[in-house]
């Protein structure tokens, strides 16, 4: 009977954990571009720059620059970016009959969002 040798194994190994570490190092990257474009977008919201969201909710500004994102891995397979703020009056403002400042942004680039995350990933695989 003959034996059947595979050379070159330990490298594909190899290569396999390097691109999975890029792949990771790109997915929070990604996300965390698209996290701070919600953010900018909010802003934008709070600051009546928007449409449908002509009404401005400035007074000191105070709101606005309180408003962060971070992303993390909260698993080995789950990636999270949080938006938001601890200014105590937020909620009042978010839920105003104008829709708020955060779910609207969101909604309106979640189809850009979605086309980001999409093309940085497929760059990856053809790099």
């Amino acid at each position: 009977m003959g034996d059947i040798r595979i050379n070159g194994f330990d490298d594909m190994k190899k290569n396999r954990k390097i691109l999975e570490a890029r792949f990771r190092r790109q997915l929070e990257k990604t996300m965390n571009e698209s996290a701070l474009l919600v953010v900018a977008r909010a802003k934008q919201n709070l600051a009546g720059k928007n449409e449908p969201h002509p009404y401005r909710h400035w007074i000191t500004g105070n709101l606005s620059r309180s408003i962060k994102a971070s992303t993390e891995f909260v698993s080995e397979t789950v990636i999270e970016s949080k938006i938001g703020t601890a200014v105590r009056y937020a909620p009042y403002i978010e839920n105003l009959p104008d829709g708020g400042f955060l779910l609207p942004a969101l909604k309106s680039l979640s189809s850009e969002l979605a086309k980001k995350v999409y093309t940085d990933l497929r760059r990856l695989f053809r790099a």
